[in-house]
């Protein structure tokens, strides 16, 4: 009975609004706005690829705040929902939705009063996103905007066949300031014009004959049909819609949005116009009825008309079944899309306790290998035989959806961990289902992992994001079986890399990053010969960091070439204020100061020529830079880096090699590096003398190198015990803190100064 009433009440519904659309001749147009160029043609799936620098920014940025217009309807207008809630609707919302989505980041919509609210919070820094008619905010080079999602052109609507003349006044919405003046040239002076912020406010003024003339935008124009007789003269005035992001995200998350736009199509958008403008007609439709239900003429009129479309509610119901159909079905994976599974999980955790259901996410190894190798349409087929194979994996009480890509996701009740891992590693065997599909050798492998739901009112998509960025460390693991588990400890490393990559651009503009310098002892008389130079950054927030806490972070997010040059250029400094001092004549050779240098900076085709521009704009004089590179380097690719060491020595700088020993084939390589310097891997001081077999291999590295003509440097030295072994087995330099810890520049200087360090 239930349910014949929900259809019943369906029908009517759809029958209401067609019945205004055959009176009013305003039928559906999802061509209200046009596409803009960035949006594609093409309805085949597309690929985005990121770079590895949006890639981590995407990983720091889960969640972004986004603003709009809250009176902007059907665009944007702000809602309160069955709880009480105020929460953004419309097609820019809808937009940005499946832009997030396809991004991978959750949007969390800031409810303001109006558009100039929206306007300070986007200024201030509150929002990083703002929505809406973004032409009105105030030119800022704090505000960047990406491409246009598409266009819509503004019109002039008369009551009459006569245009506006000197003297009338002409209602607008609060068009940009350019537009305005555009639009003005358009009429002879002396005419008056009415700006309101609320568009549906100058509608409603001329549905109600308050004014004669208006000007709006296209997608508005269907609704002064509403008046009949009434003139539509086009202006020639067009807008953009796009999206404002503030800096610093701009940067890096402008060009993101910019990718993901050209993937979403004409089908696509124009599906998402279609259901806005189908919910903001028959809100429109029944307040419209509403207000005027005393009118016993028009309720004659809408019963007949009732009946007359009848059928043709049909015809809606069965269309609307179809774009159902669009929007909850997905038609390559052949199972529910991430709205449907969306809506449905929200249903079932309305009532849960926290950690009672969880998000599983698999995702498919190197699935853009196989896209690569093998073609889209055979990585569809993939994912087509995988979607079976998961569908029907799926428990009864269980959801799944395909999220995005390959990222498959479940909905489930919290299992024990270890029955949920076992159960994972059994439909991670799917040969069965893609031999024919892929290479006889091929294995294809997932890479898995678990949230459990600790908020249940949280957002679907976020929880999605937790699982995934436990994902991403285990995508390396060698049991690719192994369910990741999101922990907080994942949130709070998150948090950190996330608050260091948002101030790292302003860190190196304040200065907060220092050069340390610790100092090398030659053996053979005890004189310091040079040091090495080592990062450390005194973060206002976090206090003094050692490179451990900032490196790793910044060797991923591209960050560590701008430190690599920062050291470059302290470190040349130096030795060129060195090289003024008068001290330094007397001192009685050169120096050579070392630094770090990652092997993220290998692949760049201009490091030499950048590195020597670097250096030439200082007079070092006799002194020398030496670049350290690690061992690990040369298992990357053991050829460049030959190249590489030769082009910075002729550029002329000392090349060392780091850690060495720390590989499988240290002693392999010595004859092949064309390298001046080798650093002994401290690892090797640990147990020495204790362990004989290291003091063996020590003395053999050593006697090696001597014979190469390589200088042999020992880090890591602690105690005078290892001091006198290594002096005794012909070492050449030490470095640790046996002699000195690392020190400020001033410091060092002093060290120079004043000829040397005293040890115990």
């Amino acid at each position: 009975m239930k349910r014949k009433s929900v259809t019943t009440k369906t029908l009517l519904h759809i029958a209401a609004i067609a019945a205004i659309f055959l009176i009013n001749n305003a039928p559906l147009k999802a061509q209200t706005i046009f596409p803009s160029p960035a949006i594609s043609k093409n309805e085949q799936p597309q690929k985005i690829t990121f770079t590895q620098e949006e890639i981590q920014f995407i990983n720091l940025n889960p969640t972004l705040k986004i603003v709009g217009d809250p009176s902007w309807p059907p665009f944007e207008i702000l809602k309160t929902d069955s709880a009480g809630n105020k929460t953004y609707a419309g097609i820019n919302k809808s937009i940005l939705d499946a832009v997030c989505r396809k991004i991978g980041i959750q949007p969390q919509y800031i409810p303001t009063k109006n558009y100039q609210e929206s306007i300070r919070y986007i200024q201030e820094g509150t929002a990083q996103i703002i929505m809406g008619y973004t032409n009105r905010i105030p030119p800022s080079s704090q505000i960047k905007y990406t491409e246009g999602i598409y266009t819509s052109a503004i019109y002039l609507v008369s009551r009459s066949d006569r245009l506006p003349k000197k003297g009338d006044t002409i209602c607008l919405a609060d068009f940009s300031l350019t537009e305005q003046n555009q639009i003005k040239r358009y009429f002879p002076q002396g005419t008056v014009f009415e700006i309101s912020e609320d568009p549906v406010k100058v509608l409603d003024k001329f549905i109600k004959g308050k004014t004669d003339f208006i000007i709006i935008g296209q997608f508005e124009l269907s609704y002064a049909n509403f008046v009949k007789d009434c003139k539509i003269v086009p202006l020639d005035i067009n807008y953009y819609q796009k999206f404002g992001i503030r800096e610093p995200y701009a940067k890096t998350l402008v060009p993101i949005f910019n990718k993901v736009l050209k993937t979403i199509n004409w089908k696509e958008l124009t599906t998402v116009v279609f259901e806005e403008e189908l919910k903001f007609r028959s809100e429109h439709t029944l307040q419209d009825l509403k207000q005027k239900k005393e009118n016993s003429i028009l309720r004659i009129v809408l019963t007949v008309t009732l009946v007359f479309v009848f059928f043709i509610s049909l015809f809606l119901i069965l269309l609307l079944k179809k774009k159902t159909r669009i929007i909850e079905y997905d038609e390559i994976a052949g199972m529910s899309t991430f709205n449907k599974f969306q809506t449905d999980a929200r249903a079932i955790l309305k009532n849960a306790k926290p950690r009672e259901y969880l998000i599983l996410s698999i995702n498919i190894d190197n699935f853009r290998l196989i896209n690569d190798s093998f073609g889209v349409s055979k990585g569809n087929q993939i994912l087509t035989e995988l979607g079976k194979h998961f569908a029907g994996e799926k428990r009864e009480d269980e959801l799944v959806c395909r999220y995005y890509a390959d990222d498959f996701v479940f909905f489930m009740k919290s299992p024990d961990f270890w029955e949920l891992e076992d159960r994972v590693f059994k439909m991670s065997k799917v040969d069965d289902h893609i031999e024919k599909l892929l290479p006889e050798r091929y294995n294809l492998t997932f890479s898995s992992s678990v949230y459990y739901i600790d908020a249940p009112n949280a957002d679907i998509s976020g929880m999605i994001d937790k699982a995934n960025q436990a994902q991403k460390l285990g995508k390396n693991s060698y049991a690719t079986h192994r369910v990741m588990e999101y922990t907080t400890e994942m949130k709070t490393e998150n948090d950190w890399n996330r608050e260091l990559t948002l101030s790292m651009n302003k860190a190196i503009e304040n200065r907060e990053f220092e050069v340390y310098y610790q100092p090398k002892i030659r053996f053979s008389d005890d004189k310091v010969i040079g040091a090495e130079a080592l990062i450390r950054w005194n973060n206002p927030q976090k206090g003094f960091l050692l490179p451990g806490k900032f490196i790793p972070l910044f060797e991923n997010n591209g960050f560590i070439e701008k430190i690599d040059k920062y050291v470059l250029q302290n470190v040349c400094s130096f030795l060129d204020s060195w090289n003024k001092n008068s001290r330094s004549k007397t001192f009685g050779e050169p120096i050579t100061v070392s630094f770090n240098l990652s092997r993220y900076n290998l692949y760049n085709s201009n490091l030499t020529p950048t590195l020597k521009k670097i250096a030439s704009q200082y007079d070092i004089g006799p002194n020398s830079v030496e670049i350290e590179l690690t061992e690990g380097i040369v298992f990357d690719n053991k050829k460049k880096l030959i190249n590489v060491i030769n082009s910075l020595k002729e550029a002329g700088f000392k090349v060392s090699v780091d850690d060495f020993g720390s590989g499988y084939s240290s002693l392999n390589i010595l004859k092949d590096m064309p390298a001046d310097v080798i650093k002994l891997d401290k690892e090797f001081l640990s147990s020495v003398p204790e362990n004989t077999k290291e003091s063996i291999i020590i003395t053999s590295v050593i006697e090696m190198a001597k014979k190469l003509n390589i200088t042999t440097v020992a880090e890591g030295v602690e105690t005078k015990i290892q001091s006198d072994l290594l002096r005794k087995i012909g070492c050449d330099i030490a470095q640790g803190f046996y002699y000195a810890k690392p020190m400020q520049e001033k410091d060092f200087l002093k060290v120079l100064e004043n000829g040397g360090i005293k040890t115990v």
